[in-house]
């Protein structure tokens, strides 16, 4: 039984008896209890597999490919200025190319953080596994992972770079 607060006429406040779930309590009363016995880290944890799920959609995966293949196409670029900056003595533009390489691997990274992390989680992984569409999506991470692999060589490749 819970007390309840209530205004008498007098404008004093008196306590009455209420039994527990009915009313009086916002409503809550309606959801399980399991729900109300969720901590916040779980909460978080289930929303955060919900984007993760809407991240290992095929459509959005192959869009995310893209991206990140167009930033690693960037690297690249990046890199070979660096290195022909580097040919040339050009202290400047071998700083410019540098960070424009780390910022085209940034765009890769932000990309592919998101399957890391899905990843990680085995029951999403199952899932993904038994689903139609699965495979594909699987490919897309391996594909994504090569991508990262390839812009990590290019950044090695460009940061040992220096002008004489």
């Amino acid at each position: 039984m819970r007390q309840r607060a209530a205004l008498d006429g007098s404008g004093l406040t008196r306590l009455t008896n209420n039994p527990a779930g009915h009313g009086g309590d916002g409503g809550v009363s309606g959801l399980p209890t399991e729900e109300l016995n969720k901590s916040r880290a779980e909460a978080l944890s289930a929303q955060e597999q919900m984007l993760l799920k809407q991240q290992l959609n095929d459509k959005v995966i192959k869009t995310n490919i893209s991206k990140a293949r167009a930033a690693l196409v960037e690297v690249t670029r990046q890199a070979k200025l660096g290195q022909d900056a580097q040919k040339n003595h050009n202290a400047q533009a071998l700083a410019s190319a540098q960070k424009a390489t780390v910022a085209a691997n940034i765009k890769i990274t932000a990309v592919l953080t998101p399957y890391e992390k899905a990843e990680k989680d085995a029951k999403l992984m199952d899932v993904l596994r038994h689903s139609p569409d699965g495979q594909d999506v699987l490919k897309g991470l391996a594909s994504l992972k090569q991508v990262k692999a390839q812009a990590e060589q290019a950044i090695k490749a460009t940061s040992g770079l220096h002008v004489a």
